[in-house]
């Protein structure tokens, strides 16, 4: 092959990988990736971003840190970061920024199962939302607690084809085990919907949009979750001691834990009950609206991943309904399952073109509302 040669392969192996969804995925990340990144560092660090920084610019420093209240995973990743980097404001909330660009990524791996359009609407709404936006621009852990939480998700459906995903799914799991205390409302409904779907769901229904005939990939169950629940120990283990340096992390992240459940606490000053569900009409209508939409549907039709959507998005818009502790970064985890839930919008067994035209229209909607 000539040296003229290989400039032209190159650009025919570029024109034949760039399909014109890919150029979609690419056009939402840009969006999202401005969005969130364009001066961030503008305006000053809030009350808890401080604490959360100045804990690892001290550990920088090295002096010693009381890790107790903050985000074990954030800490480490700011501590490194500050190693390399000069610590600005702009690189205390770089972390969070970035998780809030990976989570409009991950429906591009649903595809298979939310159908491409749908899949490709889901990432939209996630880069569009105002919520995941403000929070991915806060130095707090909230945001890389959903993204994981939604990747955990994601690769546990995947592994029922290929078991080797069960491991990145442990691992996804472990570093939302480390980010926030909103893991834990997800957790509740995954634990919820396993445990009682007998009850909560009663007659027959699908496994999961189309692999109910299919048989699954994990040959040896003992082995692969033996090795999921191992590789997920060590990252646990390694993001919260940043690296078996700190060992206190083990304890703040139990004391996430903590944190969630003393939102039953009533404090001094709080936000009233309507708080979640106004924040929700004013900030995501749309997202609100095909998500409840997306949800009647699919659990009417029994599509057993929209029962897990329905049941961890209706969770996570109740819990901080009901705690008298309500924090408004709670809602950040009830975004991913209502983009998520569109996709049983445009059911897989109708026709394409029927889904093609419903698709089209929501996105015509979309963009107006914005525009």
């Amino acid at each position: 092959m000539t040296a003229v040669e290989q400039p032209m392969e190159a650009r025919a192996n570029l024109a034949a990988w760039l399909t014109l969804e890919r150029a979609a995925y690419s056009g939402v990340v840009l969006f999202a990736g401005l969005w969130r990144m364009f001066q961030l560092g503008l305006y000053p660090l809030g009350p808890d971003e401080v604490q959360q920084a100045l804990a690892a610019w001290d550990a920088v420093q090295g002096q010693p840190v009381a890790l107790r209240g903050l985000s074990p995973l954030l800490f480490t990743l700011q501590e490194l970061t500050f190693i390399f980097f000069q610590a600005t404001d702009a690189m205390v909330r770089f972390w969070p920024a970035l998780a809030g660009l990976v989570i409009c990524l991950i429906p591009y791996a649903l595809r298979g199962r939310l159908g491409r359009g749908e899949a490709l609407l889901a990432a939209g709404f996630l880069a569009l939302s105002p919520t995941i936006t403000y929070f991915a621009r806060y130095g707090s852990g909230d945001v890389m607690a959903a993204t994981f939480m939604l990747a955990a998700l994601t690769a546990g459906l995947a592994a029922l084809e290929d078991r080797r995903w069960l491991s990145w799914a442990g691992v996804a799991l472990a570093l939302a085990l480390l980010s926030g205390p909103g893991v834990y409302t997800a957790l509740l409904a995954w634990l919820l919907h396993f445990r009682f779907r007998s009850v909560l769901w009663p007659g027959p229904g699908i496994s999961d949009f189309g692999l109910e005939n299919r048989k699954s990939a994990i040959h040896n169950p003992q082995s692969a979750i033996r090795g999921w629940w191992l590789l997920g120990v060590l990252v646990f283990i390694l993001g919260a001691t940043a690296g078996l340096r700190h060992w206190d992390g083990i304890g703040a992240a139990a004391g996430l834990l903590g944190t969630w459940v003393a939102r039953w606490s009533r404090p001094e000053v709080g936000y009233p009950i309507y708080w979640p569900l106004l924040r929700l009409i004013l900030d995501e209508p749309l997202l609100l609206a095909f998500g409840i939409y997306g949800a009647v549907v699919g659990v009417r039709q029994g599509h057993r991943l929209a029962k897990v959507l329905a049941l961890w998005a209706g969770l996570a818009v109740l819990w901080p309904t009901l705690t008298p502790g309500r924090q408004p970064q709670e809602l950040v985890m009830a975004m991913p399952p209502l983009a998520t839930q569109m996709a049983t919008m445009n059911p897989r067994e109708s026709s394409p073109s029927r889904r093609v035209e419903s698709t089209c229209s929501v996105a015509r909607i979309i963009t107006s509302a914005d525009l």
